[in-house]
């Protein structure tokens, strides 16, 4: 299931969203292109044959009525579920987040609190979740980089530049929901590689860094490398592999990642850091 949270102060805009994601997703799992698509390139909300509900028009959404799900199941074969909840207003967003979104459309320009205020607060709750800003003012997307934003979308919006911001989107979801499971005392845990900042190596144990704090492991770094490798995760040092989604800045040979957490690169590993992270950059796997 893909969960979405659409903060947008402006209905029609919130009704392109939803109607975009909705034919993106069954584009993805049925292999076909749908027919309509082109009948949305820069046409603005006001195409939108599936409309929000009309709750949306009073600015306001019900405690019962603030998601909607749309299923997707083609043939009984995916049973792949799109999750969208929307929100008029940063402040009710942000009231009531939970860390189950995997990714946040959010306008800048909204009253009471703007996009880059919001996102500064989101960053505090959530320094992982996807983050796309949607705007008229493309000068002011730039500030993305201040909170980790992955893109932006200009309005008037376009369906097949949407679609192509949509394919990075699900190929860093995609990576984020695989897992792997570390050993110990007590038995066994499964760690969504998503939830991994870092690994340190200390003596002969192994300590994850994670959202949920710090979990070990009787391991070699060699070994989790062999379980990481190709998911955005590279090593820096002798003792280190990163996340390099978290990767915030490279500063001479230090990392500074999305916690301000700062991580040597060792001079043995530089080269071969530096020529991976880029790669990650140009794949759009971070």
């Amino acid at each position: 299931m893909l969960n979405v949270a659409i903060v947008e102060d402006d209905e029609n805009a919130a009704q392109f969203l939803v109607r975009s994601l909705s034919l993106y997703m069954r584009s993805q799992y049925t292999g076909q292109e749908d027919s309509h698509h082109e009948n949305y390139h820069d046409s603005g909300a006001e195409s939108i044959v599936n409309p929000l509900p009309t709750m949306l028009s009073h600015g306001e959404v019900s405690e019962k009525d603030h998601s909607i799900k749309h299923s997707r199941t083609p043939n009984n074969v995916h049973n792949q579920q799109l999750n969208i909840t929307y929100f008029p207003e940063a402040t009710r967003f942000l009231e009531s987040y939970n860390s189950t979104y995997d990714i946040v459309f959010m306008d800048i320009d909204m009253p009471n609190m703007n996009g880059l205020q919001a996102a500064r607060r989101l960053r505090s709750l959530d320094p992982a979740v996807l983050l796309i800003f949607v705007t008229s003012m493309a000068q002011f997307a730039a500030h993305g980089y201040e909170v980790d934003a992955l893109d932006y979308i200009v309005k008037p919006y376009n369906f097949a530049d949407f679609s192509r911001k949509m394919d990075r989107v699900m190929r860093i979801v995609q990576s984020q929901d695989e897992a792997i499971f570390l050993s110990h005392q007590g038995g066994m845990t499964r760690l969504k590689l998503r939830d991994i900042y870092y690994i340190e190596v200390r003596g002969h144990t192994l300590r994850y860094v994670t959202s949920q704090g710090v979990i070990s492991e009787s391991a070699t770094l060699t070994a989790a490398l062999a379980k990481l490798e190709g998911h955005g995760f590279i090593r820096s040092a002798k003792a280190f592999i990163v996340n390099s989604h978290y990767i915030e800045q490279v500063r001479g040979n230090v990392l500074i990642m999305t916690d301000n957490v700062q991580i040597p690169i060792g001079r043995a590993f530089k080269k071969e850091f530096m020529e991976k992270f880029a790669l990650a950059i140009g794949q759009g796997n971070v």
